[in-house]
This record gives C-alpha cells, sequence and structure tokens, in this order.
C-alpha cells in the first residue's frame, strides 16, 4: 500500500509543472508521473532537457568549483560566494554589493581561471595599476596552486618594464591567453589591441572605474557582444523612460502611454537581437556600489536586467582610537615605534603630497622603514609584504590605491591617520565638483532661516540629478560657463544648476549675520585668504576606506585592526564624528591613552 502523503503541492513539479508529493520535494524528485521508476533512462534524458536538469547542473558547477577553491585557497567558498557562482553558471549578469574585505576579488581570480580552464574568456578590470600588479600575482599564486600550468595570464599595468608592456601587449593582440588583467584606462588608451575580442565573462572589481567614461563603458558591453547599434537603441529606452516618469508627474496621462507604446516597440525588438547573439556575462563589483541613476548605468538593467545597488555595507572589526596632538609627526613616529611594522598611514588632502614626503623624511630619519606612495612604483606592495618596508604613506583619498583594494590581512595591523581626514573646498568654478558642493550645502542649510533652507535643499535635489556627470562634460560645462556660452539639453540643464548654485553660495555668504553663524560652527571650518572664501570638510568616506585596510574577512573571521587618527582640526573632528555615527552601526571612538597597546 502507498504510503499517504504529508502535502500535496500544485504546479511545483519541476518536469512538467504539475502536482507532486512533500516526500517527492524532499527527495529532490519530480513527480511520480514523470519519475514513476528512478531506473528508466528515457526519462532521465527528459530531466536533463528540463528546467529541473538545468539546475541540477548549475548545482554541480558550483560543487565543482568549491572543490577548485579548496585546491586553491585551501577553504571553501562563502555562502555569499556559492549565491554568486550560481548565478554565473546560470548566465546571469549581476553586481556584487558587499563590504570590502568580504572575498569579492578573490572569488573573481579564482573563478576567472576555473573559467579560463575550461576555455573561456575572462577580462578582469581594475581601477588602478597596484591593483592589477596584486591581483595578477595572486593568479599566478592561485594557478601555481591548482597547477594550470598550462593557463597564461596577460596583465598590463604602469610598474612593467618596456620590453614587459610590448610583451603583454603581443600577447593580448594575438590571443594567447585567456585571461586577460588591466586597468580602465588601458580600456580607453589601448583599445585597438582588444578590437574584435569577445568575452565569456568581464569582471569589473570597482564600477566607479567604468562609469567615469561613457567610451570605457560601452566598451566593455562591447567585449560581451553587444553591438553600437543594440547599446544605442537601449539608450533610446532609457530616454524614454525618463519622459514617462516626467509625464506622469505632471499628469499628461496620454503622452505617458504614447511613449510607453514606443518602449514596448523597441523592447521587443532590443529582445530578439539580444536572442540571437551569444552575450557573455558582467560582473560588477564595488565596496559602495554607488548606483547613481545615470544614462549609462540603467543600460545594466536594459540589456543585462539587473541594478547595481545603491546601498552602502560596511563589515568592520576595528577599534577607532584618537589621539590629540600639536607636533603630528612626532606623535606618528612615536606610534609607529610603539606598534612596530605592518602600518598604512595616511596623510589628509589638506596637506598634500608636500607633507607626505616631510613625513617620510621624517620617519627615515626616526630609523623606520617608510615608504611613501606618491606615484606608481614597481614592487612597492611586494616590499611592504615582504616586510622590508616597515609602513606605506600615502594621502587620505578614497581615490588612493592605499584605500582602495589592498587586500593583505597577514601584513596590515594598523591605520593612522596624521591628520583629521579632510579635503580643502574652494569656491572657484575651476575646482567645482557636484558632490563636493552636496557636501558643503548640507553643512551649510542649518545656519540658514527656514526660506534659505527650502531654496538650498531644492539646489541639492538638482545637484544630485548632475553628479555623475562624466569628467570631460564638466569640463566642458565650466568652460562654457566661462566664457558665456550656453548650452542645450542635459549639458544646459546642469549648466544652469552649476550657475544657480554659484549664485545661491554668492547671496548667502554676503551676508554678514549667516557667515557668522558660520564661523562659530563646531563642526565647520571657513577660511578667508587673497580675497577667496574655502572650508574644510571631513572626508569620511576616506576615513572608512582607508581603516577598512585593517580589517578583512578571512577563513578564521574577521581580522582585528587599529585605527589611530590623530587629531589637528577639532572642528574636522567633530564634524567627521557625526558623519561617521550616520554611516556606521554603533561606532565609537576610543582615547588612545586608555588602550593597552602592548
Amino acid at each position: 500500500m502507498e504510503k499517504l502523503a504529508l502535502a500535496i503541492f500544485k504546479k511545483l513539479c519541476p518536469i512538467c509543472n504539475g502536482e507532486i508529493t512533500s516526500e517527492r520535494l524532499e527527495q529532490g524528485l519530480p513527480c511520480s508521473k514523470c519519475l514513476p521508476d528512478i531506473h528508466d533512462k528515457n526519462t532521465f534524458k527528459k530531466i536533463e532537457q528540463s528546467k529541473w536538469g538545468n539546475l541540477l547542473n548549475v548545482k554541480n558547477n558550483v560543487i565543482t568549483l568549491n572543490n577548485f577553491f579548496k585546491l586553491a585557497l585551501g577553504s571553501e567558498m562563502w555562502s555569499a560566494q556559492k549565491l554568486w557562482a550560481k548565478r554565473i553558471f546560470q548566465n546571469k549578469s549581476f553586481a556584487i554589493v558587499a563590504p570590502t574585505g568580504s572575498g569579492k576579488t578573490v572569488f573573481g581570480i579564482i573563478l576567472s581561471i576555473y573559467l579560463s580552464m575550461q576555455g573561456k574568456k575572462v577580462l578582469f578590470i581594475l581601477p588602478t595599476s597596484i591593483l592589477v600588479e596584486q591581483v595578477s600575482e595572486k593568479a599566478e599564486a592561485f594557478i601555481g596552486k591548482v597547477k594550470a600550468s598550462k593557463i597564461s595570464i596577460a596583465y598590463y599595468h604602469s610598474f612593467l618594464t618596456k620590453k614587459q608592456k610590448e610583451e603583454m601587449l603581443n600577447k593580448i593582440k594575438n590571443n594567447e591567453t585567456n585571461f586577460i588583467i588591466v586597468t580602465s584606462n588601458f580600456v580607453s588608451r589601448y583599445h585597438s589591441f582588444m578590437v574584435g575580442k569577445k568575452f565569456d565573462l568581464v569582471f569589473v572589481d570597482d564600477v566607479d572605474s567604468i562609469l567615469r567614461s561613457s567610451k570605457i563603458f560601452d566598451k566593455v558591453l562591447e567585449y560581451i557582444g553587444f553591438d553600437k547599434k543594440t547599446i544605442q537603441s537601449a539608450l533610446q529606452i532609457v530616454d524614454l523612460r525618463s519622459k514617462v516618469s516626467k509625464m506622469r508627474r505632471l499628469g499628461r496621462t496620454r503622452e505617458a502611454e504614447s511613449y510607453m507604446k514606443m518602449i514596448e516597440d523597441l523592447k521587443r525588438n532590443l529582445n530578439k537581437v539580444i536572442k540571437k547573439r551569444k552575450i557573455g556575462t558582467i560582473i560588477v563589483s564595488g565596496a559602495s556600489l554607488r548606483g547613481r541613476r545615470t544614462r549609462r548605468i540603467k543600460l545594466f538593467k536594459e540589456l543585462l536586467n539587473f541594478d547595481v545597488g545603491s546601498k552602502t555595507e560596511y563589515l568592520r572589526n576595528i577599534v577607532d582610537a584618537y589621539v590629540f596632538a600639536s607636533d603630528l609627526k612626532n606623535e606618528a613616529i612615536k606610534l609607529v615605534k610603539k606598534l612596530g611594522s605592518g602600518g598604512i598611514i595616511f596623510v589628509p588632502q589638506d596637506k598634500g603630497l608636500g607633507f607626505v614626503k616631510e613625513l617620510d623624511n621624517a620617519f627615515k630619519e626616526a630609523g623606520i622603514r617608510s615608504e611613501a606612495y606618491i606615484r606608481p612604483r614597481k614592487g612597492i606592495l611586494k616590499r611592504f609584504s615582504k616586510g622590508e618596508v616597515d609602513v606605506l604613506i600615502g594621502l587620505t583619498s578614497y581615490k588612493s590605491p592605499l584605500t582602495r583594494g589592498i587586500d593583505l590581512p597577514h601584513v596590515v595591523k594598523y591605520a593612522i591617520f596624521v591628520g583629521v581626514p579632510k579635503f580643502k573646498l574652494s569656491l572657484n568654478i575651476d575646482e567645482f565638483k557636484p558632490s563636493r558642493m552636496i557636501i558643503l550645502l548640507a553643512n551649510i542649510r542649518d545656519y540658514l532661516d527656514k526660506d534659505l533652507r527650502y531654496e538650498c535643499d531644492k539646489r541639492i535635489a538638482k545637484l544630485r540629478n548632475i553628479v555623475m556627470l562624466y569628467r570631460e562634460q564638466l569640463k566642458d560645462i565650466i568652460e562654457a560657463i566661462k566664457a558665456g556660452r550656453r548650452l542645450v539639453n542635459y549639458e544646459g540643464y546642469a549648466q544652469k544648476v552649476i550657475i544657480s548654485i554659484y549664485d545661491f553660495l554668492k547671496n548667502i555668504l554676503s551676508d554678514k549675520e549667516i557667515l557668522a553663524k558660520i564661523k562659530e560652527s563646531p563642526t565647520l571650518r571657513i577660511s578667508e585668504g587673497s580675497g577667496e572664501i574655502s572650508f574644510i570638510l571631513a572626508d569620511p568616506i576616506a576615513y572608512i576606506q582607508g581603516s577598512g585596510r585593517t580589517s578583512r574577512l578571512y577563513s578564521g573571521g574577521i581580522s582585528k585592526g587599529l585605527a589611530v587618527t590623530i587629531v589637528d582640526d577639532d572642528k574636522a573632528f567633530k564634524q567627521l564624528s557625526k558623519e561617521l555615527s550616520y554611516r556606521l552601526d554603533d561606532f565609537k571612538w576610543y582615547d588612545l591613552a586608555e588602550l593597552d597597546l602592548d
């Protein structure tokens, strides 16, 4: 007698989409109609061609990749990495939004080697030469561990000799490798070496590096199989969706429906073209993928059916300490001698590269083996990793290679910020940056009356619409403003926004009462020199990324790090504290004097 089923589920059989018992589901089998006899070979052929069969193939591929991970790394994939692997084996493009140090880059490297061994073509794009050097060295080390001697990688960075560069370029041009590792600048500068190349996977480690230029972004899409005509069609859809939103806000339903009909027709044709092509996969990664709604970034949704998330996540196990000191250099020397080797020393942007050099000289005179990162130099990370260098010194900037992607948990023990992470914001239009102007207006608004706060908020909202202008666009707009030349379309809108910002600031800063309030602010420092007003603003993102180098995810958990800030500006420190409390859960400063560093 057949055992009575505990439950029967409708439409859950993975083959026929019919009824299936809970017992069958628990055993990973289809319903009894599809598989009455588990020894029926014809039925198993039917299963292999079904959706369920595809999922089983994905599962088996993930198991194989996991074993490959154990061979290369000595440990299995994390649960998040297994999820990413499932998406890859389903040929799905996606964005990795995960905390700094959570294994995104290592996953990308090992996956790339694995796919290369299967005969797939992989392109790995990084923001800086120092990261290309680091990733290529890791890739070669992993290749050695898995004994994949037939796999040859090609990489290009500024630390290579002239001969090495020529060899790598020829290797890339002549298709002598399945795995290429380069910077985003390489994609633009050496595109002639990549013409006609098609990749099965493009891994972009830091999506912002390809968003800086529309040309780089479009080339990346071309590398996975899209042509210029298809990209333009998708951009047309993006623009029409913006018009639909605008018409709906204005209550013009008929016009919105007309645009929607155009979108449906374009989308139908676009899907037909995409189905005929074999499109590769793209993974975009970053610590904080700022999915700001630019035209280009919306192409991911239209062409590859995924969005770049905008939520910032941080994974930290760091003791954040502070100490007040009048002599920054001596305090830094004292700390490094106390803490030993394995430190990254950050100098705030407002002090500049000159202070980096001064600090480097002071360290060397004190017997500390330091190396200043002023421009890319060959082997700098290798010397640091081998213990030939005690500390690295560089600027505190989210763009700095010292804050982006250095993954040396066995070396980096602490970070010292020689001065509060901050930058000087001049009102000189040549230095205009939308993101920094938003920070300034957000700080100034607290000292304005109700009506002016409303005007300030309106301008912040408009600035957000132009925050992802490409550098070449912004440069052209600034030149047009200075020449009194009027622009049209989106550039014309951005031009009006920028002019209105400067008119607004000129108006409020000419008000002596408002200016006095700002000067009395406990968190905002203003300076007036040579007839020019400038502001000193804290840089919380640079602090989070810089301190994050000391705390990384590894097989034993999250390594514990120490970040010490030598306070040189009380106002900037208070502003930094306020910003960090907004961004990090349970953030707390510790007085260095109360910590036992022994």
